[in-house]
């Protein structure tokens, strides 16, 4: 009976570890949402503000500009990115790494840019 008990209980654990692992947040569902990135240029700092839609869309307001593009991930470490602005169209692909608080964005001249959540 005891053995029975001890092999249940390892069952539970196993379950409940599996189930924590398959719950982990994945990329395309952290990506969603508003994020601020900040940057000095001269000695003002600029704060833009990129949200990305569930649906690829994403928006960004910074310096009272506004404008639309579609975003895509290509695999977890891989972000392409297409916008236009004043009528030229500009893609870009991106490494990535996200958490749930902050995203890191690595261009491919390895520049790095950082955004956190927006609150």
């Amino acid at each position: 009976m005891k053995a029975m008990h001890g092999f249940v209980a390892g069952i539970v654990v196993v379950l409940l570890t599996a189930g924590n692992l398959l719950a982990q947040d994945k990329p395309k569902d952290l990506i969603v949402g508003k994020w601020q990135a900040k940057e000095k240029v001269g000695d003002k700092e600029i704060v833009a503000t990129i949200e990305f839609n569930k649906d690829g869309t994403m928006k960004v307001t910074a310096e009272g500009f506004n404008f639309e593009g579609k975003y895509k991930l290509v695999d977890d470490e891989t972000l392409e990115t297409e916008v236009t602005i004043a009528g030229q169209t500009k893609k870009d692909t991106d490494k990535i790494k996200i958490t749930k608080d902050k995203i890191t964005l690595t261009d491919k001249n390895g520049k790095k840019t950082e955004l956190t959540r927006a609150k």
